[in-house]
């Protein structure tokens, strides 16, 4: 989880810093479909933590935003947005600000 970490906050520290899912899998060693559970896992505690969800800033390499995945996600931790496009680009500004 310290690598994911490590990926996400420097990305948070540049001026444009989203990476693409299967980018982000290849750069951890992890096929694709194991990197929902970790996402989730660093979503949580960004919540728990009072921070920003850092993981924004992993997104669909066709979309270039976040999946559904994250969406559900956060309405789970308790988040509500008037769209997700707003949602996510106000998550992603959060982030870095934070770590900046």
């Amino acid at each position: 989880m310290q690598r994911l970490d490590d990926i996400l906050e420097t990305l948070a520290s540049t001026t444009d810093g989203k990476i693409a899912y299967l980018k982000l899998a290849k750069r951890l060693g992890v096929f694709s479909a194991s990197l929902s559970p970790l996402l989730e896992e660093r979503m949580q505690r960004d919540h728990a933590a009072g921070r920003p969800l850092l993981s924004v800033l992993a997104v669909s390499s066709q979309t270039g935003e976040p999946s559904s995945g994250f969406f559900d996600a956060a309405s789970r931790l308790g988040y509500t947005w008037q769209t997700a496009q707003a949602f996510a680009t106000q998550q992603q500004q959060n982030s870095r600000q934070f770590y900046a």
